[in-house]
């Protein structure tokens, strides 16, 4: 069955529409996996210099045997081995982050070729409904033509605020979680903090900081993704959405030496960034629900003079 000039237009508008929000946002996507590429490269020379320390103290250098005349090497050597890992662990999320962001970005590159030469659809459609209306009625063709391709366009839009949302909520669900471990921390690290601890404290110090580490993380990859639907939507305020780098706060997890004063301060301060995200983004949630609303009342006037105009071309009244 032959799909009628009217709405093979409005399909050749959507899918034009869809191609320019692909590449909208491929080019997002593009930034985030080049600045996942920097910082990758970032932190992998952090854990060679990091690496290095560990080498001078455990081989026969002036670093050793300066540590071991002041009777320090021991706590030296662990020092730089917690940092060391925990360089490691930085090396490790920056290469998931990565990864991701490039992943993303081949996705909607091979998105976008799917779709075809979607303007010479375009072109071709828009020839077909000017031919077919101007057969039948020149009065009310090109507007009808008019209607065609701006219901085409707040459709496409409305695809990308509804994408953009529910990347919201899934980002305000990944926040409110990590706040809750945060939370969790903090009152773990005063307790810590004024009443002491020792070898069994410092492993619960571990998992309870490795917890909150993923969480964390679940965040900075839940904004990432709400960051490209905020370009594709062109909203202002995604610069404002970017927790990346808010895990590497968290860079003494494996370190014995750091005091629980630093711990606590540190998460607080993390506590503090994401409980702002959550404002962020929950004002942006607004301002994207606003525009669904008015982008709703548009095309219900747009569908209700489209319907009248075809019905009055084809004598058609209303009882």
């Amino acid at each position: 069955m032959t799909q009628d000039p009217t709405a093979r237009l409005q399909a050749a508008v959507e899918r034009r529409a869809e191609a320019d929000r692909l590449r909208r946002s491929l080019d997002t996507a593009e930034r985030q996996a080049g600045d996942a590429a920097q910082r990758l490269a970032d932190a992998e020379a952090a854990l060679q210099r990091e690496q290095a320390d560990v080498e001078r103290l455990e081989g026969l250098s002036w670093t050793r045997i300066m540590s071991a005349v002041r009777g320090e090497r021991d706590v030296d050597l662990a020092r730089e081995q917690a940092q060391a890992r925990a360089a490691q662990l930085q090396v490790d999320a920056a290469r998931r982050v990565a990864d991701e962001t490039r992943a993303a970005a081949d996705e909607l590159q091979r998105s976008l070729r799917q779709l075809g030469p979607v303007e010479d659809e375009y072109r071709r459609a828009l020839a077909d409904q000017t031919a077919h209306l101007s057969a039948t009625d020149t009065t009310v063709g090109p507007r009808l033509t008019e209607v065609a391709d701006q219901l085409g366009r707040l459709e496409a839009e409305t695809r990308e605020l509804d994408e953009a949302r529910a990347a919201g909520a899934d980002a305000l669900a990944a926040l409110h979680s990590a706040q809750e471990y945060l939370q969790k921390a903090k009152d773990w690290s005063t307790a810590d903090t004024f009443f002491g601890g020792g070898l069994l404290s410092d492993l619960a110090k571990y998992d309870r900081l490795d917890q909150v580490s993923s969480h964390l993380e679940r965040a900075d990859a839940a904004l990432t993704r709400y960051g490209r639907e905020l370009g594709d939507v062109r909203l202002a305020a995604v610069e404002g959405v970017n927790i990346s780098g808010v895990a590497a706060t968290f860079d003494f997890f494996f370190d014995n030496i750091v005091s629980d004063w630093a711990t606590l301060r540190r998460v607080t301060a993390a506590s503090d960034r994401v409980r702002d995200l959550i404002r962020a983004v929950e004002s942006t949630q607004a301002s994207l629900h606003a525009r669904l609303q008015g982008l709703a009342g548009d095309r219900a006037t747009l569908t209700h003079e489209r319907d009248h105009l075809v019905r009055d071309a084809s004598g058609v009244r209303e009882i």
